[in-house]
């Protein structure tokens, strides 16, 4: 996901498996077409303004949260998460 989104797990019940297929950022300057999820429960490429609030995560192929390339103001809040030996990956760059 990018920039000002929220994930509020509240009073619902919603399971997202078996991958996105969206068009997703590779790079600040590129987009395109992301067939299957490497495995993150929720990625979020430099994006701000992003609320993670009451969801039950397990299981993921990788991260549970995978806030990458310069993200701000990321807000986790009273989220479960289980089954994984990988919880979150905050800020990574390769440079």
């Amino acid at each position: 996901m990018n920039s000002f989104k929220t994930i509020d797990g509240r009073c619902a019940t919603v399971h997202i498996a078996g991958g996105g297929n969206a068009k997703v950022r590779s790079s600040p300057r590129h987009y395109g077409w992301r067939t299957i999820s490497d495995g993150d429960g929720v990625s979020i490429f430099g994006g701000n303004h992003v609320w993670v609030d009451q969801c039950s995560l397990s299981n993921c192929e990788d991260w549970f949260i995978d806030a990458i390339i310069g993200p701000t103001a990321i807000t986790l809040s009273n989220n479960y998460m289980t089954h994984d030996d990988k919880v979150m990956v905050l800020g990574h760059s390769d440079t």
